[in-house]
């Protein structure tokens, strides 16, 4: 049995973490700092391929620039001197230069090239200027390795009217190699900005639930019954303690309208009980004295009926009055609940006789210690078995069960009555609501609402479903004050 409640309980806190990861996907909070996270990641990492992008070309800038004043220098040695002597500048040239990526080269008409590449590249015979990208094959330094690597080349080629060509080129080995490294760079810096984009969203969820769980602590707590709570408030000038402020006036507000019904309520009911009180008993005399018509009798014993259901409905108010004060909370005592809810049972046990129901009871008779306010359990009990008996037709079932978990005490009264539309479910919880369906059987539209201001004060539920046919009604209790949600 022990084992079974530990995998029930697991079972329980594994449901509850997966409803609360749900719950979080689905909330403002998730879709805030998602958006906020894509926006940023975009952000930065547009910023890091513009930089990428600005780095390639201005080292393409650069190159181009190089090619282009050692190609201009070349050209007016040959507008000098003659082709000897260019030849061997070209040579001195490339002895000189320091820069061993660089490719220099002349092709004369009858096809001899002088410079540091063995063949001309494929390119228009046409006289102009032109700009190409060829590959050529370079040895490697490797002595263990014959292959050689290839080697982009981009190169500015001149071609002369009598057939003479010139080419100065710039292997691109030092661009591919900056490339690479600037594409690491470019990782490491996206998954830098993935990472700062995921902590700035962790932050701005984190200081918004601070702000709106604050928020929700307050609406909870009213929402529970305790409606001197307030948002609290920090002293900031922002939107959220605006906000707080605002929620914190418009609660003051209705509290105060909420108390000057209530009490208004209240004092209707009580003041009430007593003159009724004395009318029921002037009544009765008057029923008493020998000299009194029957059919009169019958008249004051009719209305003596109706001043009962007023006094019993002026008592539920008070009763209602008294859970919804939350002032009764200090004088909760520990008593049996499995007793008092056989004795109800057995109370009823003839009326479920009387219309031929069949009754069907899984109450422990072992004692069952509860810590809450006796004679408003037992009333919220007695209307909910009364309910099942009422609408409850001939011949129908009525089951009424109570089991006590380590969270809560659980009392099922189930029917085969006509039932609660699931629409209306909540509102039978209101004071003096009833369908249209119950007008014509007695009642005064109390039951419920006394029930659920009952559970309300032992931060329980009351929970209305479907018995298929008719209701079934599950009124928990938890074992400690705590609220107890989703059973």
């Amino acid at each position: 049995m022990q084992s079974r409640l530990s995998r029930q309980s697991v079972v329980r806190g594994i449901k509850s973490v997966g409803i609360k990861v749900v719950r979080f996907f689905h909330s403002f909070s998730f879709r805030a700092g998602a958006l906020f996270f894509i926006a940023f990641c975009a952000v930065l990492l547009s910023m890091r391929i513009l930089i990428y992008i600005q780095a390639i070309n201005t080292t393409s800038n650069d190159i181009k620039e190089i090619v282009t004043a050692y190609s201009e220098a070349i050209q007016q040695s040959m507008e000098k001197h003659n082709t000897r002597y260019v030849n061997d500048y070209i040579e001195a040239l490339l002895e000189d230069i320091h820069d061993k990526h660089m490719i220099i080269a002349i092709r004369e008409k009858n096809g001899n090239i002088v410079g540091n590449i063995d063949s001309w590249p494929v390119v228009s015979a046409k006289p102009g200027n032109y700009w190409i990208d060829f590959p050529i094959l370079q040895e490697t330094d490797d002595d263990l390795s014959d292959d050689n690597i290839q080697i982009d080349i981009m190169a500015n080629v001149i071609n002369y009217p009598k057939g003479r060509s010139m080419l100065v080129g710039y292997d691109l080995k030092r661009l591919d190699v900056m490339k690479e490294a600037l594409w690491m760079a470019l990782v490491i810096n996206a998954m830098l900005s993935f990472a700062a984009a995921f902590l700035m969203t962790i932050l701005m969820i984190f200081i918004l639930n601070r702000h709106m769980r604050k928020i929700n602590i307050a609406c909870t707590e009213v929402l529970h019954g305790n409606n001197t709570h307030r948002v609290k408030l920090s002293g900031a000038d922002d939107e959220f303690e605006r906000l707080g402020k605002n929620l914190n006036a418009m609660l003051d507000l209705n509290g105060a309208l909420l108390e000057a019904v209530r009490d208004s309520t209240n004092a209707l009911a009580h003041d009430m009980r007593t003159p009724l009180s004395r009318l029921r008993i002037n009544l009765q005399r008057i029923i008493e004295k020998p000299d009194v018509p029957a059919h009169v009798q019958e008249d004051i014993t009719a209305s003596v009926g109706q001043i009962d259901k007023l006094v019993e409905m002026f008592q539920n108010i008070l009763s209602i009055a008294k859970a919804e004060s939350r002032t009764q909370t200090d004088i909760y005592s520990s008593f049996d609940i499995a007793a008092l809810t056989n004795d109800i049972v057995d109370f009823y046990a003839t009326f479920i006789e009387d219309k031929n129901q069949e009754l069907s009871i899984d109450i422990t008779t072992e004692e069952m210690l509860f810590q809450g306010d006796r004679q408003l359990i037992a009333q919220s009990i007695l209307n909910l078995v009364d309910n099942a008996v009422k609408y409850t037709p001939e011949k129908g079932r009525i089951s009424v069960s109570l089991e006590k978990t380590d969270y809560a005490v659980i009392c099922t009264i189930a029917d085969s009555g006509p039932g609660i539309p699931e629409e209306f479910r909540e509102k039978v919880k209101e004071r003096f609501f009833r369908m249209d369906e119950s007008r014509s059987a007695e009642g005064t539209g109390l039951g419920m609402s006394l029930v659920e201001a009952v559970a309300n004060l032992h931060n329980g539920q009351l929970k209305l479903e479907d018995n298929n046919p008719g209701l079934k009604v599950r009124f928990i209790l938890p074992v400690k004050r705590e609220r107890v949600v989703g059973v």
